[in-house]
This record gives structure tokens, C-alpha cells and sequence, in this order.
């Protein structure tokens, strides 16, 4: 009875683990629905609609699910996790040594660089998903308070000119959007992607805004750099 009672009381505080899902391939072409059971550093297991359970390489995941499994999933081998993680498994307060620690065991991101060189340049720029999101590289880069812990993360594209707007840059908010609904659910704010016209020079125009629990808030949308274009989601402990 006792341990009916623990599995209710899991069930309840994680719903998402409990219900099917659809889960892609690294390249978008396939999916499959299964429920979540478990994963470690290298591969995943689901539970099938005729109960049968499947087990395979993390790598064959697309980005957004494997995103999905750091916000909401925690690694069997892995020690004890905070909950509510930003993205991946990054929350305000990390410090910049727990932040590269967290980076360096990423199954969503990457660095070509070696740590000697991380230390040397910093951590802006230096990580970025290991899948493009909208055909798209996406990089992260950090802000800091005075004590040296973490108040912003930035997923940002590199900057394009004007006339790649529409071709490039418009596919690529609509991925980020949908991934980033998927792991915080609908926005607060939803709007369609601002015209060029609307965008000023350095600035970032918000299309959807959403507040994070237990503090912070996410903006997404378009912003101007230099001159050039590029999308953005930024992770924030202010409130919108």
C-alpha cells in the first residue's frame, strides 16, 4: 500500500514523465510515441502503446527532446538535480565553474574548444546546440552579477544581413518558439514575428514572453546587431 501510495505521489508531481509523447529523430524525418522511463549519459528508454519498452543511443534524439529530457528528466546516474532548471540543466545562481561544469556534460550543447582555452576567452559564444534549430547554429552566452553568479543566459543565432530575413531567420524563430514551448508550455505573450521594419538598431523585439517559476522570464524575438539580424531567447531573472 505504501508503495502504491509513492508511485501516485510521483506520478502526480511529474505528469509529464507519465504521459506518451512524440519523440523525433536527430534529423526531424522520423518520430515514435512512448512514454518516458529512464535514461542515463548515452541512451533512453520508452515505453511503447503495447507496453513494450525500447532503449537507444540519446545521439538518435532530436535537439528538442533531448532539451525536454533536461528540463524535466533526471539522469539515473547522475546525482541529485535542482529542480526548475532554465534551459538544459543551467538555473540563476550557478556560479561560472558550475555553469562549465554543466556545459562540459551536456547532452544538448558543444564546444570544439579545449578547457585551457575556455578559461583563456570566456564562456560567451564558446558552447552552442549541437543541433541547428530552424537550419540555424544557435550559440550561448552568459551575464553575471557582482558575485560572479549567473543572472542571464542568451541562445542567440550570428547576425544575418537584412535580405536573409525571411529565408533564414524566419524558420529558425519558428523552431526556437516551438522548442521553447515544449519545454515551458504556452507563452504569455504570443505574437507573430516583427516586420524588419519594426526592429531598431541594437535592440531585440519581443514576439512571446513567458514567466518562469520560481522566478525569471524568457523573451524570444528578433533583434538588430551592428547592422545585421538574428533571433534571440534570453533567459533573465527580471520579470517582464
Amino acid at each position: 500500500m505504501r508503495q502504491n501510495l509513492h508511485l501516485i505521489l510521483l506520478l502526480c508531481a511529474h505528469p509529464l514523465l507519465a504521459a506518451p509523447r512524440e519523440w523525433k529523430s536527430a534529423d526531424g524525418g522520423r518520430s515514435i510515441s512512448g512514454e518516458y522511463v529512464e535514461h542515463d549519459a548515452k541512451t533512453i528508454t520508452l515505453k511503447l502503446a503495447n507496453d513494450k519498452t525500447v532503449t537507444f543511443d540519446l545521439a538518435k534524439l532530436h535537439p528538442e527532446d533531448l532539451a525536454w529530457l533536461g528540463n524535466n528528466a533526471a539522469d539515473k546516474t547522475a546525482t541529485a538535480t535542482r529542480p526548475n532548471p532554465l534551459f538544459d540543466q543551467l538555473h540563476f545562481g550557478d556560479t561560472r565553474a558550475e555553469v562549465l561544469e554543466k556545459l562540459k556534460q551536456s547532452k544538448v550543447v558543444e564546444t570544439t574548444l579545449d578547457e585551457q582555452f575556455i578559461a583563456r576567452v570566456g564562456l560567451n559564444g564558446v558552447f552552442r546546440t549541437k543541433q541547428k534549430v530552424g537550419g540555424l547554429p544557435v550559440a550561448l552566452y552568459f551575464h553575471w552579477c557582482a558575485n560572479g553568479t549567473l543572472t542571464e543566459i542568451s541562445l542567440q543565432t550570428q547576425s544575418l544581413p537584412a535580405d536573409q530575413y525571411e529565408s533564414a531567420l524566419m524558420p529558425c524563430w519558428a523552431a526556437m518558439r516551438d522548442l521553447l514551448v515544449n519545454l515551458h508550455g504556452p507563452a504569455e505573450i504570443n505574437a507573430e514575428l516583427p516586420a524588419l521594419d519594426h526592429i531598431a538598431k541594437d535592440t531585440i523585439v519581443p514576439s512571446h514572453t513567458w514567466n518562469l517559476k520560481p522566478k525569471g522570464s524568457l523573451l524570444l524575438g528578433p533583434g538588430n546587431e551592428n547592422g545585421g539580424y538574428l533571433i534571440v531567447a534570453r533567459y533573465t531573472e527580471d520579470k517582464h
